[in-house]
């Protein structure tokens, strides 16, 4: 595999099996890092509310062409984050955000949860809790794949799932979890 690196391209034709990125993605916003590498177009979130009621709901972006799931190849544990459009954003903030809920430090939500991420601080955001985030889909290009379908299921070594939480600015965070995005792919 080599050593690891921190170069974004480098990064991205790796865990893409040796497809060049081609595109790239400015995101303005003060707490994401302002190098990230594309894993793909985000398609749905899969996530288990936190009522204990068991079923499981889908969230999916309504223009995956913008919406983004990609991680910080800087970060120890190379963070994940959800890049969402404008459009995906005002969704969440009317289907998922009560302001008149309770609200989280990211930091102590992602503690409370534990697992690796939660070593390493996050932006000092409040939040709201979602669920669990038990699954994620995106569709990617990799050289000998094409474009393709990808689903990732969190927890799936571990077993510690991480929890799907929202702003109030209508961004989506993954808060704790064991989840690393080596080249192989995102694993647990």
């Amino acid at each position: 595999m080599g050593s690891p690196t921190s170069d974004p391209y480098e990064r991205y034709t790796r865990w893409h099996w040796g497809e060049k990125p081609d595109l790239e993605l400015e995101w303005d916003d003060p707490d994401i890092p302002p190098t990230l590498v594309g894993i793909g177009n985000l398609h749905e979130l899969h996530v288990r509310p936190l009522d204990g009621n068991g079923k499981t709901d889908e969230l999916v972006a309504q223009d995956g062409s913008s919406c983004w799931i990609a991680f910080d190849p800087e970060h120890p544990n190379e963070r994940l984050y959800l890049l969402l459009s404008d459009e995906v954003r005002a969704d969440v903030r009317e289907k998922l955000v009560d302001p008149e809920g309770e609200w989280w430090d990211l930091s102590a939500l992602s503690e409370a949860v534990g697992g690796k991420q939660s070593d390493h601080p996050y932006p000092e955001v409040e939040v709201q809790p979602v669920g669990e985030l038990t699954n994620v889909v995106y569709f990617t290009t990799k050289k000998g794949d094409g474009l393709s379908q990808y689903i990732h299921e969190f927890g799936e070594d571990s077993g510690l799932v991480p929890v799907l939480a929202a702003d109030k600015t209508g961004r989506l965070w993954i808060a704790g979890g064991n989840m690393t995005s080596p080249y192989a792919g995102i694993t647990d």
